[in-house]
């Protein structure tokens, strides 16, 4: 008796969180939708994240579930194969959630990484621009935070 309390309330628990993070998501998903400003592949990768990350959620409050019961399937079940089947059923979908929550992991920081990338490109280009404009009307150039980013080969320096 007190083990099915201890699995019904662990259980509980995680389908709760599980629940939470669905309802999380979908209000990320909603703001992400109303940002008019994303490029198309922005939106084709935050509509696969929120689709990832929206059947993680699900699996978790499966598992909250299936948790939640099996102090009931065990107690039920007096056949070592029942509950060695339980058993395997569970650790599977345990490794697969791991699986998407380390493969969404990756993914974004992949994504993120290119966004990066992208980004100091045109820092880069906007800074080679601002120099040509500075040296065509002979303006000095200053040391601002923004160009002490720039690697050293592109930094132009007043020598007075």
């Amino acid at each position: 008796m007190k083990d099915d309390l201890i699995f019904a309330g662990f259980g509980a628990a995680l389908a709760a969180i599980g629940i939470v993070l669905i309802v999380l998501q979908v209000k990320a998903r909603r703001t992400q939708l109303l940002d008019t400003e994303q490029t198309e592949r922005e939106q084709r990768f935050l509509t696969r994240q929120h689709s990832h990350r929206m059947q993680t959620s699900a699996f978790t409050v499966v598992m909250g579930a299936l948790i939640a019961v099996g102090g009931r399937v065990m107690a039920l079940g007096k056949s070592p194969w029942i509950a060695t089947t339980y058993v395997c059923v569970l650790l599977v979908l345990a490794v697969w959630l791991m699986l998407l929550g380390v493969g969404d992991a990756v993914a974004t920081r992949i994504h993120a990484q290119s966004k990066g990338r992208s980004h100091k490109r045109k820092h880069t280009n906007l800074a080679d621009a601002l120099a040509e404009v500075r040296s065509a009307y002979g303006l000095p150039e200053t040391d601002s935070p923004a160009s002490s980013d720039l690697p050293p080969h592109r930094r132009q320096h007043d020598i007075s």
